[in-house]
């Protein structure tokens, strides 16, 4: 959370965040914190890990694991200290999911009612997540200020399911009991076993874990 986001929320603690502008500055790579988005060589990249390397010569490199925000392909480079990068600024925004075809999602922004055509190549989670998506389910868009230039789209972090069926217990112990479910459809998850079918439940997007019952 940058100043000006700390300034705002000391007097409106219930602004709504999203669609708030990130500025682009340049910052040393080795000073860079994961996950991170810059700008190099022409593209977007996610600094998904790096790791300081001595030469033995008394100065030091950093390897950095750079993830493409487009085709999600990783590559390795080794920056020297005081190298910098370009922060990309983002704005990010809140859609609805409508429907999909073969290679792309079509999304709706519920204020203006503009639709975009989001392809899954830049969707965050990739094919673990796709079985997630479900109709009218609101997604977050990040996009490349100052014109907009969408270049991600993720489920949000937390989404509300529907047990479909129940599959009986999968881990049993006198401490804990816990069952499989299916929720929309396909995707399968670990639950309590006070979970039954037709309960709504929390899920944690990212690791896939059960959160709560609603």
């Amino acid at each position: 959370m940058n100043r000006f986001t700390q300034f705002a929320l000391r007097f409106r603690p219930n602004l709504n965040l999203t669609g708030i502008y990130t500025r682009e500055y340049r910052i040393a790579v080795s000073s860079a914190k994961i996950g991170t988005l810059i700008e190099r060589d022409g593209g977007h990249y996610i600094i998904t890990a790096k790791e300081r390397c001595g030469t033995g010569r008394g100065s030091s490199t950093t390897k950095v694991t750079l993830k493409n925000a487009k085709t999600s392909q990783q590559s390795i480079v080794r920056l020297k200290d005081g190298e910098t990068a370009e922060v990309v600024g983002l704005t990010k925004r809140e859609y609805q999911y409508l429907y999909s075809d073969n290679n792309a999602a079509y999304l709706m922004n519920m204020e203006t009612l503009e639709e975009l055509q989001m392809p899954f190549d830049c969707f965050e989670g990739g094919n673990s997540n796709l079985p997630l998506l479900q109709d009218g389910i609101k997604v977050v868009v990040m996009a490349v200020e100052p014109n907009f230039k969408p270049i991600l789209w993720k489920l949000l972090k937390h989404q509300e399911y529907t047990v479909d069926s129940v599959q009986g217990f999968k881990d049993a112990s006198k401490s804990s009991l816990s069952r499989t479910v299916i929720i929309n459809g396909s995707f399968s998850i670990k639950v309590p076993d006070f979970i039954k079918l037709g309960d709504k439940i929390i899920v944690d997007t990212e690791s896939h874990q059960f959160v709560s019952r609603v």
